[in-house]
């Protein structure tokens, strides 16, 4: 269960462009949860034996409620085993 989990998780951490994901204009969730209308809609972390982490969430901005004409953004964070920033991409749904 547990590798399980770990492939989908890095399958999740990696660029998955041709499963219908690109790279997002906006460079890190940190772009996302400053920026307006976007929500956190949820996350979910990894971490590596060694310490490292992933902390992936997903953001996403309505633009009527009423049609329910969302869209929904996947950043990835990484950090080093004493908790620095050692990079971060975002994707939005591409065309696959």
């Amino acid at each position: 269960m547990a590798m399980r989990l770990a492939i989908i998780l890095l399958g999740l951490a990696s660029s998955v462009s041709a499963a219908g994901w690109d790279n997002s204009t906006l460079a890190t969730s940190a772009d996302y949860a400053t920026a307006e209308g976007w929500l956190i809609s949820s996350s979910s972390a990894m971490s590596w034996p060694n310490g490292h982490q992933a902390l992936i969430t997903f953001w996403q901005r309505c633009y009527d409620v009423e049609t329910e004409t969302c869209t929904t953004v996947r950043c990835i964070d990484y950090f080093d085993a004493n908790m620095r920033d050692t990079g971060s991409i975002c994707y939005f749904p591409g065309r696959g």
